[in-house]
């Protein structure tokens, strides 16, 4: 009897098949997970989007004027008789536009935001960042 002290005892079938597949990867992906989500989250997806501004500007039909060297659109917060809201091409700044005749700061997620008529709000950014994937053709 001292001598089976150390050695494996043979395991019942039941037992061995529930260990088989414990062992097998999980094809069920992780609850709340989604693919798309790299491309926006952290820094560099976030950056990617907000450096795609004049893009989204001529994608949805703003007109852009020059003047002074800079570039202008109408201020989508007020009415506008000539355009007020430069888009700033500085880097330090890039991907912002600044009204200069009411003060407002906007990036490509806020004037997404107005421009697809959705509430003011941290709730609605994620709505925004889909707004501007689909005006890019980036998809869900």
């Amino acid at each position: 009897m001292h001598g089976d002290i150390g050695k494996a005892l043979p395991l019942p079938a039941e037992l061995l098949a529930i260990i088989n597949n414990i062992t097998q990867p999980c094809s069920v992906p992780a609850k709340n997970t989604r693919q798309s989500e790299p491309a926006v989250r952290g820094d560099n997806g976030k950056t990617a989007l907000k450096g795609r501004l004049r893009e989204y500007i001529a994608v949805r039909g703003i007109a852009v004027t020059k003047k002074g060297g800079q570039e202008w659109i109408n201020c989508p917060l007020h009415d506008d008789d000539s355009p007020s809201m430069q888009i700033n091409a500085s880097d330090k700044y890039a991907g912002i536009l600044k009204c200069h005749a009411c003060g407002a700061s906007l990036d490509v997620f806020g004037l997404a935001r107005i421009t697809a008529g959705l509430p003011e709000g941290r709730r609605y950014f994620p709505q925004a960042v889909q707004e501007v994937k689909a005006a890019l053709g980036m998809g869900q």
